[in-house]
């Protein structure tokens, strides 16, 4: 992280020497203004806290679990202690069961590169490794929901078993995110063309402008895609039907993702700023662009809840919604 502030803050440096013109482009007021922004806040609020209840023991020790890999979420990395916790709950459950925290994107990469390299990336790792080769469950935190999820549509190979997704960024978001506070003309942005920061905010290529569905569809070259709203990819589409489950987690008081009901394919409602659908009222539900209703219809599709703020579920809510679905 810390090599990555230091290239990008040389980098800004240069830019904003060179930031006399009044017509000065967008490139370089954002790079300008992120010379000066307060990163220390950045991660303080997408990380799980670690866990302090015991972990109950849901299967004797066996060697033919399937695997499980957790990918963290913005601003997190797979080596944070919270992180390598969640794992160690796995394979504390399930003794035998191969349990992993990847180190994909992490830190401060987790919010310059572009989503469609994070989930690149996050292939190239499972493939790396001959303990995943038969297939593994995924469960994906907040930004890692989507990356993922998006492993399933584009790759699946090794295939994914079981998706999983705690407070997940399943259908984007749809308002300008907590975190871009530090950098206040940001929001602004956000609110006519965020597709114009996607060079150097990845999770821009998330980003549902709810009130410009054109915008949305010719601009955001990620989520689109993966909904299948320009042109539906039957691979993709086959690939997530493939799964044999998916469970959406959602904070009932999330402060990040903004409308919470994202986080279980719902968002908000096109031409509104604030009139939330659910998954079974979206588009590509009702057309089937990416087999998500096969999914439900064949009673593959699970939604839970928990009380708190993104990612703040508590011990006992892990254990008994999230440790159960991983018993393979």
């Amino acid at each position: 992280m810390r090599t990555a502030l230091v290239a990008l803050g040389a980098l800004c440096a240069v830019l904003h020497a060179e930031a006399t013109s009044p017509a000065l482009g967008l490139r370089e007021r954002v790079l300008s203004r992120l010379m000066v922004a307060d990163f220390s806040k950045l991660p303080t609020v997408v990380q799980p806290r670690a866990q302090t209840e015991r972990v109950p023991l849901l299967q004797a020790r066996r060697s033919n679990f399937t695997p499980v890999v957790l990918m963290h979420g913005l601003g997190d990395a797979g080596s944070n202690p919270g992180m390598e916790q969640l794992a160690r709950t796995v394979s504390d459950a399930y003794p035998g069961k191969v349990s992993l925290a990847v180190n994909v994107s992490n830190g401060f990469l987790s919010y310059i590169t572009p989503m469609q390299a994070q989930v690149d990336e996050f292939a190239a790792t499972v493939r790396a490794d001959p303990r995943l080769a038969g297939g593994f469950d995924a469960v994906g935190l907040s930004q890692g929901g989507i990356i993922v999820r998006a492993y399933v549509e584009q790759y699946n190979d090794p295939p994914v078993r079981n998706l999983i997704g705690v407070s997940g960024v399943m259908n984007g978001v749809f308002n300008c995110p907590l975190m871009m506070q530090i950098i206040p003309f940001v929001c602004e942005i956000y609110e006519t063309d965020p597709y114009a920061l996607d060079f150097i905010l990845g999770f821009s290529e998330y980003f549902v402008l709810s009130q410009n569905k054109s915008l949305y569809l010719s601009g955001n070259p990620f989520l689109p895609a993966l909904n299948g709203q320009t042109t539906v990819n039957e691979t993709y589409k086959r690939n997530f039907e493939s799964l044999n489950s998916v469970t959406l987690g959602m904070a009932l008081n999330d402060t990040v993702v903004y409308p919470k009901e994202s986080e279980q394919f719902g968002g908000y409602a096109w031409g509104t700023k604030d009139t939330v659908f659910t998954m079974r009222q979206a588009d590509f539900y009702e057309s089937n662009s990416f087999g998500l209703r096969t999914l439900n219809e064949a009673g593959k599709v699970s939604m839970v809840q928990y009380e708190g703020d993104h990612l703040r579920f508590s011990d006992a809510w892990w254990n008994a919604n999230i440790l159960p679905r991983l018993a393979g």
